[in-house]
């Protein structure tokens, strides 16, 4: 199955591939704590090269399957080099994906530490969204977020997602069992 690659006025987002293990592993690494505050704890082979080989394989299977779909962020003018080589800006997954009856998915996201309040994550979703719904045909998309978490929320509201509760003891996030807000958008093409 050949490569996604979508285009916003400063991004390209592309799909995971085992070329950018490098990449990937590289981004992991440096935002390190910064991922930590958000993000399940990680086990200490998850920065070597070969968990991230392993796990850019399992995210091309799990697209393959239409299980789910990871697109990896990059700054479209940085084009003196493959992209495959590039510094990685951020990433967003699709995930759990869904037919029949139920036509969902869960979405998540992060974006390097460097490069946080310069609206390149809702640029990114802004497009990123649209094709989840036209090209895949899913009816809607969640996003869990923490409560604590104001600039995810703040983003997520200004894409449209509406807050439909909340999750206690949603998610065990840095070693602790943490509530989630769940906020929902629905695809309202498809009826």
């Amino acid at each position: 199955m050949p490569p996604i690659l979508l285009q916003t006025p400063r991004l390209l987002l592309h799909t995971s591939h085992f070329q950018m293990a490098n990449s990937v592993l590289a981004y992991e690494c440096q935002n390190q704590t910064h991922f930590k505050a958000w993000s399940p704890s990680k086990q200490a082979t998850f920065y070597t090269l070969t968990h991230q080989q392993n796990r850019l394989q399992k995210q091309t299977r799990a697209r393959e399957n239409g299980g789910g779909i990871r697109f990896f962020i990059f700054l479209k003018t940085n084009t003196s080099s493959p992209i495959f080589e590039q510094a990685i800006l951020g990433d967003i997954h699709f995930d759990n994906m869904v037919r029949g009856v139920f036509l969902n998915c869960t979405l998540g996201y992060k974006l390097a530490a460097s490069i946080v309040g310069k609206g390149y994550m809702h640029e990114a979703l802004s497009t990123a969204i649209p094709y989840i719904f036209k090209e895949l045909g899913l009816h809607r998309i969640e996003a869990n977020i923490m409560p604590s978490n104001s600039r995810s929320i703040q983003l997520i509201e200004k894409l449209g997602f509406e807050k439909e509760g909340y999750s206690k003891q949603f998610l065990k996030i840095n070693n602790c069992w943490e509530d989630h807000l769940r906020y929902a958008l629905l695809n309202k093409e498809l009826v």
